[in-house]
């Protein structure tokens, strides 16, 4: 019982981090300079979507990189969330993204935490 009542408070604690993460549906879409890399790390994906994007952290706000989601390539998700958006763009099809609510990947572009197709 007691492992219960910790493992409810730290996923309220959890949830309360993503809360204030920006997100937005609509349609994929993947500029010329979408991708970034370098000899030390596999690279980053920018792309922006068609829909409004709400709750966006202060540090994507007031600036044409604010509207940019960005995925870290070298993250064990990153194969499936690219796969998911790739796929969707091809189809035509919405798909709705959930930021981190920070912009620790590339400082001025929420980093995109939750890549699933819209329903």
């Amino acid at each position: 019982m007691r492992y219960f009542k910790i493992m409810s408070v730290l996923g309220v604690f959890a949830l309360a981090g993503v809360a204030n993460a920006g997100s937005e549906v609509g349609r994929v879409q993947f500029q010329d300079s979408q991708y970034l890399s370098s000899s030390t790390t596999a690279g980053y994906t920018f792309f922006k979507i068609t829909g409004v994007k709400t709750n966006a952290p202060s540090c994507a706000l007031g600036n044409q990189e604010g509207e940019q989601w960005v995925i870290h390539n070298d993250w064990p998700a990153a194969k499936i969330q690219l796969s998911i958006l790739y796929a969707a763009s091809i189809a035509r099809r919405d798909v709705t993204i959930v930021g981190k609510g920070t912009c620790d990947v590339w400082g001025s572009a929420e980093t995109a935490y939750e890549v699933r197709l819209a329903e």
